[in-house]
């Protein structure tokens, strides 16, 4: 079995100019992270141009999916190269351009959407939702960022949620998360203190922007409006402690809950990331869901 491994590397190209559908704005060197526990090649910034570079690549560790975030344009390049659209980002990139997610599958199963009748019923039932403006929690319930000493806590809540998960859930995990800074954690306790809720935002300090994720609600506290309070006020930290107000996220296709959660909290939908990663179910698909600020 895979180990959950995932590997920042970088490509020293630099694309001329005249590649660039915004010149001096091109971002060089493009981000890779090969993600082998998902079979999966990551690539934020690239071009059509590292087409050789991206090819060589897939060959390695018997990749399933490659999925790039690219800035708008080359639409016909993509197409030509194998590549299909997936959804968008908008204001994903540090100067607040949307990032077009485009994918290719060199394992062609990989790329066949299993499930799409209720997928598609999912969405639709959670674009008939409205926008809520105000959310709140029930009486005796209480909201709180969580720090180290609570990261066991976090790690075991969500282990119980997800048997398997698109990244460790290993108490070490979260806890280096929140040590290092690269993710901000939230939790909501029972009147008896017991950590029932947790969700996340992972920050993209270069970019910024921010990943709404690590969203669970222990089972006999759902139906309260826990995560959507919870939601609402990572936003609120994101934009008054970091200055992000660019935010997505990835919901399970097939998970009616958190994707009402995200079309009440005004998210727009945005697209479908095919057989993306392993989760419960096996490779499961997800849906874009994305909330923007016009302050950039």
């Amino acid at each position: 079995m895979l180990l959950p491994v995932s590997v920042p590397v970088r490509i020293p190209i630099s694309v001329p100019p005249s590649h660039s559908p915004r010149g001096d704005h091109w971002p060089s060197p493009c981000k890779v992270v090969r993600d082998l526990y998902n079979q999966r090649l990551k690539l934020i910034g690239a071009h059509p141009a590292h087409l050789s570079e991206i090819r060589e690549l897939e060959q390695l560790d018997g990749l399933g999916k490659v999925i790039v975030y690219a800035r708008g344009g080359n639409r016909s390049q993509w197409q030509a190269l194998g590549f299909r659209s997936e959804g968008t980002i908008p204001g994903f990139f540090s100067d607040a351009a949307e990032a077009t997610i485009w994918a290719s599958y060199p394992r062609p199963e990989r790329g066949q959407e299993k499930g799409k009748h209720l997928h598609d019923t999912c969405l639709l039932l959670a674009l008939s939702k409205p926008a809520i403006y105000r959310t709140s929690l029930p009486q005796g319930y209480s909201s709180q960022l969580l720090g180290p000493e609570e990261a066991a806590e976090a790690a075991r809540l969500l282990r119980a949620e997800f048997p398997v998960y698109r990244t460790p859930l290993s108490n070490d995990h979260l806890l280096g998360a929140i040590l290092w800074g690269t993710s901000l954690y939230r939790g909501v306790r029972a009147p008896d203190g017991a950590l029932v809720a947790v969700a996340s935002a992972e920050l993209d300090g270069t970019r910024r922007n921010a990943k709404v994720t690590d969203c669970a609600t222990r089972p006999d506290q759902r139906g309260r409006g826990l995560m959507a309070h919870l939601i609402s006020q990572l936003e609120s930290d994101l934009r008054r402690d970091y200055e992000i107000t660019d935010l997505y996220t990835l919901a399970r296709a097939q998970e009616v809950g958190m994707n009402c959660v995200f079309r009440k909290l005004g998210y727009s939908f945005q697209g479908r990331l095919i057989n993306n990663c392993r989760m419960p179910f096996g490779w499961e698909s997800m849906h874009i869901w994305c909330k923007c600020s016009d302050d950039r």
